[in-house]
């Protein structure tokens, strides 16, 4: 429509120009940040965060060591989650909810670099995260899972997209002393992360390396030493002796083509019915842009990020450690929701009436998906708080009183979007070793789990 000499676009145009403004951008994005915040602060202590209470940073040295000789070699997570909790955990809850937008904004960096304040995008990466995160409040909201697996993943992510902004955006940073020990230092946290996404990481960033060499482009010094404190970091990781003693204590049964087959076929589980959807829904996309784009090479990143997001989760077969737990195949959820925003935002981008419709249908039915389980998963995260808070009652109570020996009723979670979903806590043996932790953490000799009688009309958590 022509007004006053310049051209006005339909209502449509412009309602969509106002949501991807830098105001409505960053509103979405703060918006994020507290609905996150909301949801670690009704987040108590679960499970591992009890044995986190540390006197000082001798503690925390002892402690990282302890676990770099007993548990694995991801020594990063283990700092970053003894820091934690030193602080308050309101300081957990604000750096998380950070960490967690951050993850997400360098996913829609990735998807669209060329439209840094894509609000369409920002919310849509959200609504995946919230839909196909496996066990969500593990890796998001618990405060020793999160800084084992959410923490990691934002490392790795940040690692990636150095490599992604020069080798594919042909992006170089303008200042260059540091860059040499800053990305070998990058590398070698990166590498130092949990094993999943940092080898998927490092693959990534080997292939984009790759990808300057056969298309006879330079290749940058701190892409080789970036590389470099990245292979450090990995081989630091497996070679910890904390692996082999939680090899044992995990140890399958039956011979390697039977150990090997079963993992495989788990794995394979876990892609096709968590994960499903979130596969569908990105080879979809990708199969209508192979077919309406002519750039064929626009569908590399895309391609690259499913590629290491499978590679990361068909990684588990290599080990028993944590092997039947959700959290663990994070690293590779992430990487598929990457690969998904990036044939998102093509999508969006190629100007097709039938492109643009069925994107909006998805991110409807995303929006609808989210919004029906949202109020439940707060309501439920809210009633276990409760809950908790209910039995700490019970046991300062307890303290009071004079009683060592404290008799607390175990809680049980039913969401996916509760921290303590599918982990440990109280048994009737005082020797477990949640009930030991919590009796440290609390300073008396023991806790015995408490006989409850159920009347009617009453519930668990």
């Amino acid at each position: 429509m022509l007004i006053n000499g310049r051209t006005e676009g339909t209502f449509g145009e412009q309602a969509l120009e106002r949501i991807q403004s830098k105001f409505f951008f960053r509103t979405c994005v703060v918006l994020a940040f507290l609905y996150i915040l909301l949801l670690n602060c009704l987040t108590p202590y679960v499970a591992d965060d009890f044995a986190k209470m540390f006197g000082g940073l001798g503690d925390i040295i002892s402690n990282i060591r302890y676990s770099w000789e007993n548990y694995g070699g991801s020594l990063v997570p283990y700092i970053v989650v003894d820091i934690n909790a030193l602080f308050p955990p309101l300081v957990f809850d604000i750096l998380n909810s950070a960490v967690y937008c951050m993850t997400v904004l360098m996913i829609v960096y990735l998807a669209s670099p060329k439209k840094p304040y894509n609000t369409i995008l920002f919310i849509i990466v959200n609504l995946l995260f919230w839909i196909f995160t496996i066990d969500f409040g593990q890796v998001i909201l618990w405060q020793t899972g999160a800084g084992a697996y959410l923490w990691s993943a934002c490392f790795n992510l940040l690692l990636i997209v150095f490599y992604y902004r020069y080798a594919v955006c042909e992006q170089n940073f303008k200042h260059t002393k540091l860059v040499l020990p800053l990305m070998f230092l990058l590398g070698l946290v990166a590498g130092w992360c949990t094993p999943p996404i940092s080898g998927a990481a490092f693959l990534i960033c080997l292939i984009l390396t790759a990808y300057q060499w056969f298309g006879k482009k330079l290749i940058r010094p701190w892409m080789l030493t970036g590389l470099l404190g990245n292979v450090i970091g990995i081989v630091m990781l497996v070679i910890a002796p904390g692996n082999a003693n939680r090899g044992v204590e995990a140890q399958d049964s039956g011979g390697i083509f039977e150990i090997f087959l079963w993992r495989f076929n788990y794995c394979t589980t876990i892609i096709t019915s968590d994960l499903r959807w979130l596969l569908i829904l990105t080879f979809a996309m990708l199969c209508l842009l192979a077919f309406t784009i002519k750039e064929k090479k626009r569908l590399f990143p895309a391609a690259l990020l499913l590629f290491g997001g499978i590679a990361s989760i068909y990684s588990m077969m290599l080990t028993s450690v944590y092997f039947m737990s959700g959290r663990t195949f994070f690293g590779g959820t992430v990487l598929m929701i990457a690969a998904c925003a990036y044939c998102f935002a093509c999508v969006l981008e190629t100007g097709f009436v039938l492109h643009k419709s069925l994107s909006l249908f998805i991110a409807l039915s995303l929006f609808c998906m989210f919004v029906t389980s949202s109020l439940q998963a707060v309501f439920d995260i809210r009633v276990y708080w409760l809950r908790y808070q209910e039995r700490e009652t019970i046991a300062e109570s307890q303290i009071i009183s004079g009683e060592t020996t404290l008799e607390l009723p175990a809680l049980s979670a039913t969401s996916k979007y509760q921290a303590a979903y599918r982990l440990e806590d109280f048994r009737e043996d005082p020797g477990f070793w949640v009930n030991k932790t919590y009796a440290a953490y609390k300073g008396v000799d023991r806790v015995r789990l408490a006989v409850v009688e159920e009347t009617e009309g009453s519930s668990e958590v």
